[in-house]
C-alpha cells in the first residue's frame, strides 16, 4: 500500500487520473486471478486516499468476485462498495443480485442477502421485489 500511495503523492507534478490507475491495478488484478487484492486496492484507494473509481471498473471486479464465489468478499466490505458507486446511480446490492440471478444462482442470491440484512445494511421495496422476480416458479422452496 505505501506503493499506492506514492503514486498518489508523486504524481503531483503532473496531471494523473487517479481513479483510473487504480481502476487499472483493480482489473489487472482480476485477470489474474487475484480479486482479494483488487478490492484489497478498491478499499484502500477509496477509503484512505479519497479516489473515486470508475463505476466501470468496480463492476468488472464485482463479476470477478461473483465468478471467484467470494461473496463473502462483497459482504464484508459492502458498505464502501455503496459509498464508492453511489454516484453513479447503481447499487451494488442491486447488481450483484442481478448478476447472480442471471447466473442462476438463486441459492447464493438469498445467502447474499441474508449476509446484508444481518450485517445491518437496509434494502428497500425494489431490491425485495428483485429478489421475487428471481424466482420461477420451480425455485420458490428455496425462497
Amino acid at each position: 500500500f505505501h506503493v499506492l500511495g506514492t503514486i498518489r503523492d508523486r504524481s503531483m507534478d503532473f496531471p494523473l487520473n487517479h481513479g483510473v490507475v487504480y481502476g487499472f491495478l483493480m482489473e489487472c488484478c482480476c485477470r489474474n486471478d487475484m480479486v482479494d487484492e483488487a478490492m484489497e486496492i478498491f478499499v484502500y484507494s477509496s477509503t484512505q486516499l479519497g479516489v473515486v473509481i470508475a463505476a466501470d471498473s468496480v463492476y468488472r471486479m464485482l463479476n470477478s468476485l461473483i465468478d471467484a464465489d467470494r461473496i463473502d468478499l462483497i459482504a464484508d466490505h459492502f458498505d464502501k462498495l455503496c459509498r464508492g458507486i453511489v454516484p453513479c446511480g447503481v447499487g451494488a446490492y442491486g447488481f450483484v443480485l442481478d448478476a447472480l440471478f442471471r447466473r442462476g444462482e438463486v441459492t447464493k442470491a438469498f445467502d447474499f442477502h441474508r449476509v446484508v440484512i444481518e450485517r445491518g445494511f437496509h434494502v428497500d421495496i425494489v431490491s425485495c421485489n428483485k429478489i421475487l422476480k428471481g424466482l420461477s416458479v420451480d425455485q420458490i422452496e428455496v425462497a
